[in-house]
């Protein structure tokens, strides 16, 4: 599941990111809400996405929970281990 989730995040990042520089901006702040649905959807706990372009960051941003337990969110930068990114 959990490829499956970060497939579905690149793709949806690769598709929005493809159009004129001017429309970066926009179409990375619609990216919260298809990221949240997807968390929904699959009942992922949390994750987060960062976007690089040239070699900068350009957006980065913690979606849901590292530890839904004591409700600990994700944030840019959170530290997730080996086993959560492959």
């Amino acid at each position: 599941m959990k490829n499956t989730i970060s497939t579905l995040i690149i793709l949806l990042v690769t598709f929005n990111l493809f159009g004129q520089p001017s429309k970066i901006d926009k179409q990375l702040k619609e990216l919260d809400s298809p990221v949240q649905q997807l968390i929904k959807d699959y009942h992922a706990a949390g994750l987060a996405i960062a976007v690089v372009k040239d070699g900068k960051t350009i957006y980065s941003k913690g979606f849901g929970f590292r530890d839904v337990e004591k409700s600990l969110l994700v944030d840019e930068h959170t530290v997730f281990g080996i086993g959560s990114v492959t």
